[in-house]
């Protein structure tokens, strides 16, 4: 197994967006598609600590990474059959997928080597581009540049060329292939090989560092989208919307130890204190904040 050196996460700041680097070599294995790979990596943003991303909307996941609705449910099926997810149906308009063995939760799972995937360079349209294999190299590279960059403080990763040419053969690239996939790479990567024999490869933070939101903001604006689909909610007020993420911030650290929190389940049973007896297809399908903060009270720390 390669580049496997474990680390562990800050205490309550859950790091969310990672692929197992026993994920990673089984991709690679498996030769996924570039459009593949593409959507493992967009279900690795929105899962919890057990590998489980809930409300992939295939809409959703065809814009972000410029697939067709066919290129959707192509690829899913493929991942499914190369045993690398599973995915359950669980509601009419989006699925329930879970990256299997990607499981960091429990005593079992604490430090697990991972690839993190929340950067700006795999989220970017540059990336998508690439092809698979070259992809997969940016990860393991990113891996070992940010471990190695804060071992020797330093901002380059150094490696003999004949090691880190070996590294890559177990995966089978061959020496060409390896040749090829950095001179795509770059955009994101500067490499230097210096008398021939070792490698200076350094990733540059501008193209890899995120600026925007982070994995923790991004999932919690999933799981609010996934929830309002889920139970048909439409004209939703910022204001509502902004209480209810206010909510999630504040119970950060208990929703992502809380396995079973559904925040989609919360909406509902919201919906149906607020609609008392009337038939479910007769609903006034509206968010009620204050109830809504009521009942997550209750799942996390009456029924927890």
């Amino acid at each position: 197994m390669l580049f496997v050196a474990p680390r562990k996460n800050k205490k309550g700041g859950s790091r969310l967006q990672k692929i197992n680097i026993e994920v990673l070599e089984k991709a690679i294995k498996e030769k996924l598609t570039s459009a593949e790979l593409d959507l493992l990596l967009y279900v690795a943003r929105f899962q919890d600590e057990a590998g489980r991303a809930s409300g992939i909307y295939y809409k959703d996941v065809c814009e972000s990474i410029g697939i067709s609705y066919q290129g959707f449910y192509d690829c899913k099926r493929s991942l499914q059959n190369k045993g690398l997810i599973d995915a359950q149906k669980r509601n009419y308009y989006d699925w329930d997928i879970t990256i299997l063995n990607n499981s960091f939760s429990g005593k079992e799972n604490y430090g697990r080597g991972y690839v993190s995937v929340s950067s700006k360079m795999v989220k970017s349209a540059a990336f998508r581009k690439l092809r698979a294999n070259a992809k997969m190299m940016a990860l393991y590279l990113l891996r070992e540049w940010n471990i190695n960059r804060k071992k020797a403080k330093r901002d380059s990763y150094a490696i003999l060329k004949e090691n880190f040419l070996n590294k890559f053969k177990e995966l089978g690239f061959t020496n060409r292939m390896v040749r090829a996939y950095l001179g795509e790479l770059k955009p994101f990567l500067s490499v230097y090989l210096e008398d021939g024999r070792k490698y200076f490869l350094t990733f540059k933070k501008n193209e890899v560092y995120n600026a925007g939101e982070s994995e923790n903001e991004e999932k919690r604006l999933h799981d609010f989208d996934t929830a309002c689909r889920r139970n048909k909610v439409k004209g939703i007020e910022a204001e509502q919307k902004q209480d209810i993420l206010t909510v999630l911030r504040q119970y950060h650290v208990k929703i992502v130890k809380k396995l079973d929190f559904n925040l989609s389940s919360i909406v509902e049973q919201s919906l149906e204190i607020l609609n008392g007896s009337k038939q479910k297809k007769k609903w006034r399908r509206e968010l009620n904040p204050k109830l809504i903060h009521k009942i997550i009270q209750e799942e996390l720390f009456v029924r927890a």
